[in-house]
């Protein structure tokens, strides 16, 4: 169960399928798909010279070459494509669309290609983007806005986008799958729904071998765990998404310090990046001393007797050593990353406020957190938006509890500097995904048992490291799912397809006997993914360079599970968020809950 190995055979199928000279046409999304699989200089071996937008403005003549044109498939790209074909500028074309296409699109351009210079219409699903072996992202962010008609049903174009991407990994992948949803959410319902409908009218694609036991699709609301991605991240991919910000693999470095002009703009690829493939799920300790080593190994070569004690020390040897970048690029890059990061910590006083946040995330003390916050807020070098989070983190674990310490901390942050939309925002996190709109428990803190267990677990050894202790409830999930204790009331059937039950769709409920433990899940993160979340799941399948759960954590646990039932998990979301992307999110649900109040009082 591998999409990139989906879409690389996909690509090899788009432009090697002949000698000819060949321009790639490409949508802005489909370029950014294109660009997580393969190269340039690959593309080249397969011939093709030219890789540009399908909208881009052509003035040369471009005869003696094939176009090969891969877009999403819809009716903007498809107007595009029938004014390039009523104006042709290469010879032929082969037109591959990254998803299930409408007739009558299809139909738009074959009214359009009165030269006949058309060769191929064919679907590749290909709908999807693909950051890690185990992680699929549908780039929509902000992601899946709470705007509900009176009738209750959400209503947002963006919904479509998701449930496209959903189609796409399925049929890339030939899985037909049964559809368990988050009984609570009614955002995880629908999606449940309309991929009934979406895959039952899409019969014929999805009509797969049958497998002994299906593979399950889990379909997870992002509300049900708000604190995973409100937590500073001390491993290395997590650490740079938060601080820097990671866009389909690309980081920027052009604001940073002290940086050479070569590393402003880097990719993170573990397929060419051995260094990266080793170390993204390291903690940022054993992220220094490896790249201590590796540098030390060229110092050694070169004969230099510089004394290398910090990641500082790194990056000024880097900086005197051009053949070292030159040589060791991939080493280079993240060394440049590593100092960034480091200046960060240093400038923002990153342990202490981490070592906070992760304390509210995993403990009950509710008079030791208000202190502790208190006297951060007054700390004129942690940063507004540290502040703001430590106080929406304590909002929601007290709710409804002993929130005594709200007023005094509001007050605080506004004599800090946050404006009223950011105070607003300890509001808002509640009313995106307080107490209300949780089934689960996040906290461990809604039972007595769960309060034991999350108590027995940090004293015997759970906490390896205090600034990664916490673990995404998504860990509990796919424990209690591969252990067979996922309630149905709480996780109900979608979609069933078995010959002993035949099909079943919104409202058949079995019991928990009668479901066998799937050995491939599917995981749908329905208002966005996180780097936690995404090493969690490495954590839980296993394999060269996996994340190694600490011994007695929740993950672990999961992991022991899926090794004694051969499961494999893949992690699907509508985005991978931090902290910044998922603030925004909770103010795009506030604005919109505002607006449907209104319409509906009106």
């Amino acid at each position: 169960m591998d999409p990139r190995a989906s879409l690389v055979e996909y690509v090899n199928k788009l432009v090697g399928d002949s000698d000819d000279i060949k321009a790639l046409l490409l949508d802005d999304e489909t370029a950014k798909i294109v660009s997580l699989i393969t190269s340039q200089s690959d593309l080249l071996k397969r011939e093709v010279l030219l890789i540009e937008k399908l909208n881009a403005d052509r003035t040369q003549d471009l005869s003696h070459m094939q176009a090969v044109i891969f877009v999403r498939p819809t009716a903007e790209n498809v107007h595009v494509l029938r004014k390039e074909l009523r104006e042709p500028h290469y010879k032929s074309y082969k037109v591959v669309f990254s998803n299930v296409v409408r007739r009558t699109l299809v139909e738009e351009i074959a009214d359009a290609d009165e030269m006949e210079l058309v060769t191929e219409v064919r679907e590749m699903y290909g709908d999807f983007f693909v950051l890690d072996r185990h992680l699929v992202s549908f780039e929509v962010c902000p992601c899946l806005d709470a705007i509900q008609s009176t009738s209750g049903a959400i209503q947002n174009p963006l919904l479509e986008r998701t449930i496209d991407g959903v189609l796409a990994v399925l049929l890339s992948l030939k899985r037909r799958p049964d559809i368990r949803y988050q009984g609570s959410s009614p955002l995880c319902r629908n999606i449940g729904e309309r991929l009934c409908v979406r895959i039952d009218q899409e019969g014929s694609l999805f009509d797969f071998r049958p497998r002994d036991v299906a593979p399950l699709l889990l379909i997870i609301d992002r509300r049900e765990d708000p604190v995973t991605p409100l937590l500073n991240q001390w491993t290395y991919e997590a650490m740079i998404h938060e601080l820097i910000g990671m866009q389909c693999n690309r980081v920027s470095l052009k604001d940073a310090d002290n940086v050479p002009d070569e590393f402003r703009e880097l990719v993170l690829d573990d397929n060419d990046d051995s260094f990266f493939e080793q170390n993204r799920y390291k903690n940022f300790g054993e992220l220094g001393v490896n790249l201590k080593e590796l540098v030390d190994s060229f110092q050694l070569r070169s004969n230099s007797s510089s004394n290398l004690k910090t990641i500082d020390d790194m990056m000024r040897f880097v900086g005197n050593y051009p053949e070292f970048r030159k040589s060791s690029s991939n080493v280079s890059k993240h060394v440049a990353i590593a100092g960034e990061l480091s200046h960060l910590v240093g400038k923002m006083d990153l342990l202490e406020v981490s070592q906070l946040e992760q304390d509210l995330a995993c403990r009950e003390a509710e008079g030791d957190h208000r202190k502790q916050i208190m006297e951060l807020l007054k700390e004129a070098n942690v940063s507004l938006s540290d502040k703001l989070r430590l106080v929406m983190l304590y909002s929601l674990r007290y709710e409804g509890k002993n929130e005594r310490g709200l007023p005094a901390m509001r007050e605080a942050l506004r004599k800090a500097g946050v404006g009223p939309e950011g105070i607003q925002l300890i509001s808002s996190v509640r009313e995106y995904a307080g107490i209300s709109k949780r089934s689960g428990d996040v906290f461990s803190n809604r039972t007595f048992f769960a309060m034991a267990s999350n108590t027995v677990r940090r004293g015997i050894g759970g906490v390896e490291n205090v600034y990664t202790q916490h673990e995404p409830l998504l860990a509990t999930t796919l424990d209690d799912l591969l252990r067979n204790r996922l309630k149905n009331d709480n996780f109900p059937m979608a979609r069933q397809d078995d010959g002993a039950f035949g099909t079943s769709l919104i409202g058949t409920v079995d019991t928990p006997a009668t479901v066998p433990v799937p050995k491939e899940v599917l995981v749908l993160l329905a208002g966005g993914t996180t780097y936690e979340e995404s090493r969690c799941v490495s954590g839980i399948n296993g394999g060269t360079n996996c994340f190694v759960p600490p011994e007695g954590s929740v993950t672990a646990s999961a992991a022991a599970a899926a090794r004694q039932e051969k499961v494999q998990v893949l992690l699907m979301g509508t985005c991978v968020h931090n902290s910044t992307s998922f603030a925004v999110e909770i103010s795009r649900n506030a604005a919109s809950e505002n607006q449907n109040r209104l319409l509906r009082s009106g």
